[in-house]
């Protein structure tokens, strides 16, 4: 269920809010990342099972790392994934916190 109709489009696919679970986002795939990468779906379904622990903070709930939460089909075929919403504005991505040369300028959004 879209939310407004709210997107985000990238090089692999699109990010659109959702109304329901609330507080997630649904990441559905455009066919070239298919063609990229073969192994897509199977990883994705791994890392639904597998989740690390702590994503979340137990206590407050806040998201540390957005991970994908559940599979999304269409059809009957994968197309994407639901993952927690994120404020961007408040965020930083995880290669800025790891890579030295990045880490220095590693404040909110990029």
């Amino acid at each position: 269920m879209l939310a407004g109709g709210q997107r985000v489009v990238g090089g692999e696919g699109e990010v659109f809010t959702v109304s329901s679970p609330r507080g997630f986002v649904f990441k559905k795939y455009l066919p070239v990342a298919f063609s990229r990468d073969s192994a897509l779906e199977r990883r994705l379904n791994t890392m639904v099972r597998y989740p690390p622990p702590e994503w979340r903070e137990p206590r407050t709930g806040h998201v540390t790392l957005a991970w994908p939460h559940d599979v999304v089909l269409q059809d009957g075929r994968f197309v994407g994934f639901l993952m927690p919403a994120v404020d961007m504005t408040a965020t930083v991505e995880l290669h800025r916190v790891t890579n030295p040369s990045d880490r220095r300028s590693a404040s909110g959004a990029t």
